[in-house]
């Protein structure tokens, strides 16, 4: 079992997308928590986007309605359990 704030999002998000730092405070920041959806919606799609990088599918809340997003890989930190 993993603890849901075992999940990150990386430094390479911010560095991409300097204007959503200031979204939340450094603590509340990088875990990929229930409100992740509706706190960087930029970066996060209904549809695979076909662009060429690896995109990786969430399952989370929404409005309070469990939905399926895709995010690139590369904003979300390695973690044991991500590709079971």
């Amino acid at each position: 079992m993993f603890s849901p704030d075992s999940y990150r999002l990386t430094d390479k998000l911010f560095e991409e997308h300097p204007e959503l730092k200031d979204r939340t405070d450094a603590s509340h920041a990088k875990p990929v928590a229930s409100n992740v959806f509706s706190r960087y919606p930029e970066i996060f799609f209904d549809e695979k986007p076909q662009d060429g990088e690896d995109y990786i599918q969430i399952y989370g809340r929404l409005s309070g309605e469990r939905v399926y997003k895709f995010v690139k890989r590369l904003y979300v930190a390695e973690h044991a359990n991500l590709d079971k």
